[in-house]
């Protein structure tokens, strides 16, 4: 009777904790697609950005306090859109992005 009141319990926390993952995944697919259209709307990139080969070129070339603070002067869109190209998150502030990035290309984010 014990052992299956604690198998019971146990079945009831997986089913839980699984159906959090499910929540999680369903809003960031969900935030995923809308910034997905949004971006599709406008080539690819946001109205007035540089072109993903131009910038794919300067986050190269550039390292360190150069790249964050070159980072920092582009427009959030062209920082999630590229995000997005190398399958990382691309929700939360132009902060959060230019950090998400720096961390990405250097294996720092540097403050």
């Amino acid at each position: 009777q014990p052992h299956s009141r604690a198998a019971h319990a146990n079945t009831v926390v997986s089913h839980m904790a699984a159906s959090r993952r499910n929540v999680s995944q369903m809003i960031f697919t969900k935030t995923a697609r809308r910034e997905n259209m949004n971006s599709e709307l406008h080539g690819g990139f946001t109205v007035g950005a540089m072109d993903d080969r131009t910038f794919q070129h300067e986050i190269t070339r550039r390292h360190g306090p150069g790249l964050k603070s070159w980072l920092e002067t582009q427009k959030k869109g062209t920082l999630a859109s590229w995000l997005r190209s190398v399958h990382w998150p691309a929700i939360g502030s132009k902060d959060d992005l230019v950090q998400r990035i720096l961390f990405v290309r250097e294996g720092t984010a540097a403050k």
